[in-house]
This record gives C-alpha cells, sequence and structure tokens, in this order.
C-alpha cells in the first residue's frame, strides 16, 4: 500500500475542536489538503467562517461551522445536536 492511499482522507469526516487556533488550523489544513471533510468547531463563528472560507477556497473542502465554548455544557449539547443533524 502507497503513502497516498494510507494518508487518503476522501469520504471521512473530522472534528476540530479549536479550529482557529495556532494548531487547530495546521490540523485543519492537513486534513483538508488529505481529502477529509472537516467539522470545525470554536467559539467565535466570524474566525471560524474565515478559516472555512480559506480552506475551501485552497483545497476544495467541505465543512460544517460549529461556533461553540465548549466550557458550557448547554453549548456542547447544542453542537452535538447540530452535527448529528447535519452529518445523517
Amino acid at each position: 500500500m502507497t503513502l497516498k492511499k494510507l494518508f487518503d482522507l476522501r469520504g471521512k469526516r473530522a472534528l476540530v475542536t479549536g479550529a482557529t487556533g495556532h494548531l487547530g488550523r495546521v490540523i485543519c489544513e492537513t486534513l483538508a489538503e488529505l481529502g477529509a471533510e472537516l467539522i470545525l468547531m470554536d467559539i467565535t463563528a466570524s474566525k471560524i467562517l474565515k478559516l472555512q472560507s480559506q480552506l475551501r477556497n485552497c483545497w476544495k473542502t467541505r465543512s460544517i461551522v460549529i461556533p461553540c465554548d465548549l466550557e458550557f455544557e448547554n453549548q456542547r449539547a447544542q453542537a452535538i445536536h447540530k452535527i448529528k443533524s447535519r452529518i445523517s
């Protein structure tokens, strides 16, 4: 098996929390380059939307934006509900 096949993530989804931070952005870019669909989660919607646009322009990546502060239980529950409803 080739490395390209081992790292082919087309048809896979990845949830990235803290998507707009330094590490989160690198993780998103790498997953997008490998073909994964992304669920981008962070606190600030405007930053996530900007990242979503950049990833789409560069890698033609499909993604879902979920603004969420994981510190709060109600926001975590809402995020889970949004994810389930959008990927089913």
